[in-house]
């Protein structure tokens, strides 16, 4: 007797489609020796015949949008330029700040270095958050210290639904560099990104 459910071998042949063996009794007790049932043979052929035979399956969901780092006065992080940072403050404050660029200008002719801005977006979840351009400094992959001149109002204040922006320039040689946020004089978060001169 065979116990095997869904194998089309059971059945004794290789036929395609559902073919059903009717319950049979045997022995004096009549029991019924169970019903075999072979799987059709397109269940391992195209998505819809497996979905026909098993039923849909679930695809996961993709996270909406990227996880945001987070930070403090007394936990820095360092990310690539461009990526925001949560970050929580003194005073019950919360905002999110994001550092872009450097835009890169047109440097002089036979010039090793080149201008480039750096804009700052602070958007605030809580509480107020005032930035200055003084809370920023820059240094290159050699160490050296790259000087930032504001190119906006010199400090500015978010509060929730009313966000701020900073804009300095600085000078860079070709490479690596960093810009670096500092709050009431303590490292917050820091950028990292390449400057490529042609």
């Amino acid at each position: 007797m065979c116990l095997s459910v869904g194998l089309a071998a059971c059945t004794g042949s290789a036929t395609s489609g559902a073919s059903t063996a009717a319950p049979s009794s045997s022995g004096a007790g009549g029991i019924a020796s169970p019903a075999v049932v072979s799987a059709p043979a397109s269940q391992a052929g195209s998505p819809a015949d497996v979905a026909r035979v098993y039923g849909s399956v679930p695809i996961p969901t993709a996270p909406s949008a990227q996880p945001i780092a987070s930070a403090s006065e007394g936990h820095p992080t360092i990310l690539e330029m461009g990526a925001p940072v949560r970050v929580s403050l003194p005073g019950s404050v919360r905002a999110v700040v994001t550092a872009l660029g450097p835009v890169e200008l047109t440097p002089a002719p036979g010039t090793p270095s080149t201008p480039g801005i750096i804009t700052v977006d602070v958007v605030t979840e809580q509480g107020t958050l005032t930035v200055a351009a003084g809370d920023f400094s820059s240094r290159d992959e050699t160490g050296r210290v790259v000087t930032l001149q504001p190119r906006s109002a010199r400090s500015v204040t978010a509060t929730p639904g009313h966000p701020a922006r900073v804009v300095v320039r600085g000078t860079y040689d070709g490479g690596a560099a960093q810009v670096t946020w500092r709050h009431d004089g303590r490292v917050v978060a820091v950028w990292d990104f390449n400057i490529e001169l042609d």
